[in-house]
């Protein structure tokens, strides 16, 4: 369980990556990366953002940010970024 000053710079960065998502060329690798081992701790304010996003989503970006859910939530994602 994260720590209050812990979540809170968690949602700080979720949040400005949200900022940027648009032009994610540049950053898609590290938002990636940065989503699955910020899931590792925080796995349901994952899914918010997974929620929100996985049907834009580039997909390489989508598959690694998932990596860790379990097998049904994985596929859930999945399938929503094949609906653009």
């Amino acid at each position: 369980m994260l720590s209050d000053a812990e979540a809170h710079r968690f949602r700080s960065k979720t949040d400005r990556y949200e900022q940027f998502f648009q032009c994610l060329s540049p950053i898609g690798g590290r938002l990636a990366l940065f989503l699955r081992e910020a899931g590792k701790k925080v796995e349901d304010r994952l899914k918010q953002f997974l929620d929100k996003y996985a049907a834009t989503m580039p997909r390489v970006t989508l598959r690694y940010a998932n990596e860790k859910l379990d097998k049904r939530t994985k596929k859930h994602y999945m399938t929503l970024g094949k609906l653009i």
